[in-house]
């Protein structure tokens, strides 16, 4: 069975390659350790506020609070993304199985998944690809 990591009440965390699951409670930045990725083997669940500096590749990430998750690079989540109550913000690529983001979602480059749901909105500001995206008030590309 996969290790889990909990970090609680933390201003900074920093991580580099991760066999496991990770948990990030009340912490404020997510720092990569070495160079300018962030490497999780299994489910990244946040809880609160979290910018993350640099790109993150994970099979899953589940934001369980009605807050925002920031990625100041790629955000690539083999399995998927559920944020069903908060909002996700990418500076670059997304690169998903499928989506679903309670309030905004914003790509500042490209999106690549099966499908994305958002309750508000979708802005794309590279190109998309998807089978399908829904968005409660409005889908930009």
């Amino acid at each position: 069975m996969a290790e889990k990591y909990e970090y609680k009440n933390e201003p900074d965390v920093e991580l580099g390659t991760t066999e496991g699951d990770v948990e990030i409670r009340n912490c404020r930045r997510l720092i990569p350790q070495q160079g300018g990725e962030i490497i999780i083997s299994g489910t990244l669940t946040v809880f609160g506020d979290l910018d993350i500096e640099g790109s993150l590749k994970c099979d899953r990430l589940v934001l369980k609070t009605r807050d925002r998750i920031s990625v100041m690079g790629n955000l690539i989540a083999t399995s998927g993304i559920d944020a069903r109550k908060g909002s996700i913000e990418v500076d670059d690529n997304v690169d998903s199985r499928d989506i679903e983001v309670g309030a905004s979602f914003r790509v500042g480059g490209d999106l690549n998944c099966v499908s994305a749901k958002s309750g508000a909105s979708i802005k794309v500001q590279g190109n998309a690809v998807a089978q399908r995206l829904t968005g409660g008030a409005s889908v930009k590309i």
